[in-house]
């Protein structure tokens, strides 16, 4: 098959926190399906703009005339030098991952004055809530897959992110 008719997710791109990217070709009408992992996000496109919290690896699979060719690619997140984790939410502990809808967070000291933000995967805000205490339950009724937990000391703005799944 000549080159120009294979899969083509786009070269590997390092963006910073914030920022969105082009990914796969900006033409029209090729049968493409996009895979972040193994949950399909997109179909019928040959290319998607991404804005991500967390460096993702993408997978595009497109079928021309019956010949199916599959291509990846890497979005890597700058998160910057001054984003370090936080002394208070270095240990905290999410169980179960993977959950079914259910999480708790645990400490082992008493948190105060942390915001809790569930992103998806183009970074869309999708729940809030607040931490204090050792101990603190979260119903996450969303669909299965790949979430951000963003953990945020409000008095000194610092962040930790860990990595959330929801199998139903």
């Amino acid at each position: 098959m000549p080159g120009g008719f294979k899969a083509f997710a786009g070269n590997n791109i390092t963006i910073n926190l914030g920022d969105s990217t082009f990914i796969g070709k900006q033409i029209s009408n090729l049968n493409c399906t996009w895979y972040n992992g193994t949950v399909q996000i997109a179909n019928n496109i040959s290319g998607l703009y991404v804005k991500l919290v967390i460096t993702t690896t993408y997978v595009v699979q497109q079928n021309l005339c019956g010949n199916t060719t599959t291509a990846s690619v890497v979005v890597t997140v700058n998160t910057g030098a001054g984003i370090k984790e936080l002394e208070q939410l270095k240990n905290i502990t999410v169980t179960p991952n993977p959950n079914i809808g259910k999480i708790t967070l645990f400490r082992d000291k008493i948190l105060s004055n942390v915001q809790i933000k569930l992103l998806n995967l183009t970074g869309q805000i999708i729940l809030t809530d607040e931490f204090a205490g050792a101990k603190k339950d979260l119903d996450l009724n969303f669909e299965n897959g790949l979430y951000i937990l963003e953990l945020v000391d409000m008095k000194t703005m610092q962040k930790i992110i860990k990595k959330i799944i929801i199998q139903k």
